[in-house]
């Protein structure tokens, strides 16, 4: 990635030197994959493909987090999605609860409660840590983190409709949509077109929950914390330019 930086500064055009260097370490992936798959003792498994690509990723991510920026950008959209894949990693590790079905006994899904619970407050206070210098407010946010994963236990062991499948699509829907929409009330106001948070947090907890079931639930957080991260940044980027334009005609009000 530094490399190909170097290029562009000596004038060279690359396509994004960013983008091409997760690219490349994911092409790299597959062709290790495919070398091993040749291999009599290895095996080929699509999920170390997955983790090389996703190391480029954060790679890439992390030195884009610590460079020199102005206002909201990648430094809080890297913090953002290391808080929400830690949290619910970190949760979900502790509680058990990535192990439970719909058929656990009663205990079990009590224990379930007492999981998102915990998994709730903890993304909340780290969201909160983040977002507490960004807006009005912000002490909200873990109430509505707690809620909200209470509300997606009652959704999701409390309802338990026939097809476990099924109750995990309506549940993340459910938990995305209302989880936003408090969320929203917390942003509007503060920033321009606040009701897009609410799409990016149910489309977060929609793709993030077959992501969560494939490598992990830090696969869950990392996924909403990417969409849930973007969808942040553009916001706060807009308060900050709504923010100009209401100085600017204050100034020119008064001249």
């Amino acid at each position: 990635y530094k490399a190909l930086q170097e290029r562009v500064r000596q004038g060279y055009r690359v396509f994004s030197p960013a983008a091409l260097t997760i690219i490349v370490t994911a092409l790299l992936g597959l062709l290790d994959e495919g070398i091993q798959a040749m291999l009599p003792s290895r095996v080929f498994d699509v999920r170390d493909i997955f983790f090389n690509a996703l190391a480029g990723f954060m790679a890439v991510a992390a030195m884009l987090a610590i460079a020199p920026q102005r206002g909201p950008g990648w430094r809080l959209w890297f913090l953002w999605l290391i808080a929400n894949a830690y949290a619910w990693g970190t949760a979900v590790e502790i509680t058990g609860l990535g192990e439970l079905s719909l058929k656990s006994s009663p205990t079990r899904i009590i224990a379930a409660y007492l999981g998102v619970a915990i998994t709730g407050i903890l993304a909340g206070a780290l969201q909160w840590l983040i977002l507490r210098k960004k807006i009005a407010r912000a002490g909200w946010w873990p109430l509505v983190g707690l809620g909200s994963a209470i509300l997606f236990g009652l959704v999701l062991f409390g309802v338990r409709p026939a097809s476990e499948d099924l109750a995990w699509i309506i549940g993340t829907g459910i938990i995305g949509t209302i989880t936003g929409g408090l969320q929203w009330l917390i942003l509007k106001g503060q920033v321009r077109q606040a009701g897009w948070w609410v799409l990016a947090s149910t489309v977060g907890w929609v793709l993030g929950i077959p992501a969560g079931q494939a490598v992990g639930w830090n696969g869950l957080g990392a996924v909403y914390g990417i969409i849930t991260g973007t969808a942040l940044v553009l916001l706060l980027r807009n308060k900050g330019s709504s923010q100009l334009q209401a100085e600017a005609i204050t100034i020119n009000s008064r001249n």
